[in-house]
């Protein structure tokens, strides 16, 4: 059997990432001789306790051609001397592989947990998500799923950091930003410095708390009035509301603590109001809220208040 084809199905079986095809050519390697299983095991085991790992530069060629010199065959009683002697080389590919697959693989992940989710990218950007968000990436490029994402990119001017969805493009250099993707389309809300938002026939820049919208079937790029900073808080627990109606506020702190706020009057809605929640628990929240509005506010079960205005 050719050392690359080895290669390629040894690497594929230890990323997850193995074909139908690739995995019954493993079982045929492996079924091959003692000394293939022994190999395999020790390689498996070195790689999983190598995953986390600090790697630097490496050179693949060589990396590559020092791994595939130990599947030459051997005696059986001296399977031991090839484990030994892969040790070095194994590390090498080890990192290697993952150094290749952040920054040329295309790697998935889809958020869990009940509030939100966060990921490192392989730039050392940090993206929050919101629960069932899907995203592929990486160095420094994104394609997002339907979903809602907050973006912290790391500034490197020599090279931008580009994010996809569906017909929006979301061109970057070092900013922090909110996406969310639906079927009609996709918005952008920046939090700090600035973005490019290019669509099909257009492109819009956009600055500190505007929203910039994409049409998912025209293409079209529309910039749009306001202040909209309060959507980026779910991320970064910062709701910063400036001159917004009292409806806006409501909506984003019940999403925010997972509550339901509810008014007697829907007139008390359309109050405009400038208030900031920052890092801090529902009840001073709350608290907050009800000295500077003049509310009431009653608890009626654990996740539901009800605000009322005072007499």
């Amino acid at each position: 059997m050719e050392k690359t084809a080895i290669q390629d199905f040894v690497i594929a079986s230890l990323s997850g990432s193995a074909s139908t095809s690739q995995q019954a050519m493993l079982q045929e390697w492996l079924s091959a001789s003692n000394s293939n299983r022994s190999l395999y095991s020790e390689i498996k085991r070195i790689w999983e306790t190598a995953g986390n790992t600090p790697f630097g530069v490496f050179n693949t060629n060589e990396g590559l051609e020092m791994l595939m010199q130990q599947v030459q065959p051997v005696s059986h009683n001296r399977w031991w001397l090839k484990v030994a002697a892969i040790l070095l080389p194994l590390f090498v590919i080890t990192g290697w592989y993952f150094y290749y697959s952040s920054t040329s693989h295309w790697n998935t992940y889809i958020a869990s947990g009940v509030l939100k989710d966060s990921l490192l990218l392989p730039d050392g950007s940090l993206v929050y998500l919101k629960p069932g968000t899907a995203l592929h990436y990486k160095r420094r490029e994104v394609i997002l799923g339907n979903g809602e994402a907050f973006f912290r990119i790391v500034k490197d001017e020599k090279q931008e950091f580009r994010i996809k969805a569906g017909n929006a493009v979301i061109h970057v250099l070092g900013t922090s930003f909110n996406v969310k993707r639906t079927p009609a389309g996709a918005d952008v809300i920046i939090w700090d410095g600035k973005v490019s938002l290019e669509g099909k026939s257009n492109t819009v820049t956009l600055t500190r708390g505007k929203m910039g919208i994409v049409d998912q079937y025209t293409g079209e790029v529309s910039g749009i009035e306001g202040n909209y900073e309060y959507r980026c808080g779910w991320a970064n627990n910062d709701l910063a509301f400036n001159n917004q109606a009292l409806g806006i506020v409501l909506e984003e702190l019940s999403a925010l603590y997972h509550i339901q706020l509810k008014v007697m009057d829907p007139a008390i809605l359309k109050r405009n109001v400038t208030i900031r929640f920052r890092e801090i628990p529902l009840a001073v929240a709350l608290a907050i809220l009800s000295e500077t509005m003049d509310l009431t506010i009653s608890n009626v079960t654990d996740t539901t208040y009800i605000l009322t205005e005072r007499k």
